[in-house]
């Protein structure tokens, strides 16, 4: 994965690589590797923990032997969680807690499937 993300790293704009991004993914769908870079994209230079998530679970679905997709989505989560507790809601605080629970119980989900790949 290291030469794929420098090459990323090298285009200069957030615009261009998420266009060759999306563009890898299209012309090779099934290569796991091309959407965990892009869900790798989504949470770190766009913040967008949805789409990371999205693009991880496709990895995932085509590669599940793969601990490091679990890893990144576990990480996705996290930055979802964190996002979440920075929100103040002050109409529902319980359920902001409650959704940050949820999303803690999903990342420890993914960790223990990682460990037992």
């Amino acid at each position: 994965m290291a030469n794929t993300r420098q090459l990323i790293e090298d285009i200069p704009l957030p615009e261009g690589r998420l266009t060759v991004l999306l563009r890898l993914t299209e012309l090779f769908s099934d290569q796991a590797h091309f959407w965990a870079h892009l869900g790798r994209f989504y949470a770190i230079q766009q913040h967008d923990t949805e789409k990371a998530i999205g693009a991880i679970d496709t990895a995932i679905g085509l590669n599940p032997e793969d601990h490091v997709l679990y890893h990144m989505k576990g990480m996705a989560l996290r930055s979802q969680a964190f996002e979440l507790m920075l929100q103040p809601d002050y109409e529902h605080p319980k359920e902001s807690l409650k959704e940050v629970i949820a999303l803690a119980a999903m990342r420890i989900a993914t960790q223990w499937h990682a460990q037992r790949g």
